[in-house]
């Protein structure tokens, strides 16, 4: 589920980024899109599996789609750096995004009989730099090893 909500968003990023201003980003880009509509297409079809096979899968696909949508809404939040990256021409505004990005993703759920959840307004702040106090607990344990061995390679 998770795999197929943001490679979904992927595809039309890089899709976006193909007009990029920066020509290495706008190359990376066109090569990336072949890769990512792998990702959407294996990931759509394990989707409908889950959601159009047994009671389980469904129920188990149903409770993790409920769980993410939520976060799906922070890919579409724009801060100060994105939207200068967009005027400069560098790259898109996520917002201008979400249609096409929601019209693909209803149109698999549908197909695999997942009911969509209910609009959440509640965006997280992860994407701006503002986490709650579980990213401490997360930071520190990836931390732990160079504070042990400072200066290692």
């Amino acid at each position: 589920m998770r795999n197929f909500l943001y490679a979904t968003l992927m595809a039309h990023l890089w899709t976006a980024l193909t007009t990029s201003t920066d020509e290495t980003l706008a190359a990376i880009a066109s090569k990336s899109i072949k890769e990512t509509s792998y990702h959407v297409h294996y990931a759509r079809e394990w989707l409908i599996r889950f959601g159009d096979g047994t009671e389980e899968s469904y129920r188990r696909a149903q409770v993790t789609l409920d769980y993410l949508v939520p976060y799906t809404r922070e890919f579409f939040s724009t801060d100060a750096v994105e939207e200068a990256v967009a005027q400069a021409g560098i790259g898109p505004l996520t917002a201008n995004l979400e249609a096409a990005w929601s019209e693909d993703v209803h149109a698999a759920l549908d197909e695999a009989t997942l009911k969509r959840p209910e609009a959440v307004k509640h965006i997280t702040t992860d994407k701006h730099g503002e986490y709650s106090e579980h990213m401490s607990f997360v930071l520190a344990e990836m931390q732990s090893l160079a504070r042990q061995h400072p200066g290692a390679t």
